[in-house]
């Protein structure tokens, strides 16, 4: 039987967070992403998940699940497993937009790795024999709060922490300093400006936050690059 898109959920997923999440470009008070389900007539169903972010790319929920829904009509009928056509298809349908893409690109994905009765990482010639650690991310606020926020997440067993940073270099330095007196000389402590600094500044807080033994800076540049020292 040949395989065809019979239907296509789009999804408003709504998660509000404990506490607004206060990253250098502003206050996200929740999660507001958009879920992509591709069915197929086989009974297969693929799920993606995308999570816009207005800050970054120019994208909101409100975009994303509206283009998702035009996209959706636009692949009904088709084969989900010609990836390459599906693919270039829908990132010929509609300008930019990659975060409304990338959960397309999921969903189809998914159901590839489903229809070979596979975990997606196998079907693309991965193993299991590495180990994935992740990290907690602590929003931006005052030293003492950032600093209780690192000791919960340490003895939550988490492995390391990455905290949100970008406004000045006395307030930044300020934060991690609390943070490596509350967690000790080895946690591993990851950082995260978010376009928050310029040049100079990046240069100035980095220098200041050497003694600190930090695992790994991250500042996305404004104009677009990505900086990961």
């Amino acid at each position: 039987m040949s395989v065809k898109i019979t239907k296509i959920e789009i999804i408003k997923l709504n998660i509000p967070y404990k506490e607004p999440f206060v990253i250098s470009l502003g206050v996200i008070p929740e999660a507001t992403n958009v879920v992509v389900r591709i069915h197929t007539n086989t009974g297969l169903t693929g799920t993606g998940e995308c999570a816009p972010f207005v800050f970054i790319v120019g994208e909101t929920q409100e975009t994303v699940f509206e283009l998702a829904k035009q996209v959706g009509k636009m692949l009904l009928g088709r084969n989900p497993f010609a990836l390459a056509e599906r693919l270039f298809e829908i990132d010929r349908a509609v300008q930019g937009n990659p975060t409304m893409k990338s959960a397309f690109d999921m969903a189809l994905y998914d159901l590839l790795a489903l229809q070979a009765n596979m975990p997606l990482y196998q079907l693309l010639g991965g193993s299991n024999t590495r180990e994935i650690h992740t990290d907690m991310t602590i929003s931006i606020g005052d030293p003492e709060k950032v600093a209780r926020d690192a000791i919960a997440f340490k003895q939550a067993g988490y492995p390391a922490i990455k905290v949100k940073l970008g406004t000045t270099t006395r307030e930044d330095v300020a934060r991690i300093k609390a943070i490596r007196e509350a967690v000790g000389p080895d946690y591993p402590i990851r950082i995260d400006a978010n376009q928050g600094w310029d040049t100079i500044t990046a240069i100035e807080t980095l220098k200041a936050l050497e003694p600190l033994g930090l695992n790994t800076v991250k500042n996305p540049s404004p104009i677009g690059t990505t900086g990961s020292w």
